[in-house]
């Protein structure tokens, strides 16, 4: 058995099969240390991070709790939003789980054909609100359920306080951020835009 090299072993995996998200968190904040300042690198780093986290989790819930039941992400979204609030036009439950018009339209008939919603004409006709049914509000249920216990798993390597002061954290960069978007916004009247 031959021994490596200490060079070998600083070189990444190249293969698809051994490189992983990880990997390629290291590999990146690697690249933004030679480039940036030390400030550029840990905001770099804590969003890769961030990103990869969220989007490992959303996978793992699809497969695992929102499909068995008929759902994708957005359709649980949809589903747990109207838990929330009990009736939203289509126009709000778009904005609150962070769709476009036209994919809540998709997921809305999606969601009606399987019996989950209904849609009925709002005040002004062009308006369409949105309700669940009773088999609706079940599936919510269960799956609310199934995406909860699926983030206990996730997230049981941090003890109870780290998870406060992690959902904190999140919770200040995003309304932070929310903040700004709403300061930018623009205060001209609709017919000046």
């Amino acid at each position: 058995m031959t021994e490596e090299s200490p060079a070998s072993q600083d070189v990444p995996p190249t293969t698809p099969r051994a490189i992983r998200g990880v990997d390629f968190t290291r590999a990146s904040a690697d690249h933004f240390a030679r480039k940036f300042d030390r400030d550029s690198i840990s905001a770099s780093e804590a969003s890769l991070l961030l990103l990869r986290l969220a989007t490992l989790l959303q996978s793992d819930a699809e497969s695992r709790v929102h499909r068995p039941h008929g759902l994708r992400w957005t359709g649980f979204s949809a589903l747990f939003a109207l838990t929330l609030f009990d009736r939203l036009e289509a126009r709000s439950l778009a904005r609150i789980i962070g769709v476009s018009r036209q994919a809540i339209s998709l997921v809305l008939t999606v969601l009606e054909r399987d019996g989950l919603i209904v849609r009925t004409p709002g005040a002004d006709r062009r308006t369409m609100v949105i309700e669940l049914t009773d088999e609706g509000r079940r599936i919510a249920g269960v799956t609310l359920d199934g995406q909860i216990a699926l983030s206990q798993e996730w997230l049981e390597v941090l003890s109870e306080e780290e998870k406060v002061v992690f959902a904190d954290m999140i919770r200040r960069v995003l309304v932070a951020r929310a903040d700004r978007v709403r300061d930018e916004e623009p205060t001209s009247p609709p017919s000046q835009r």
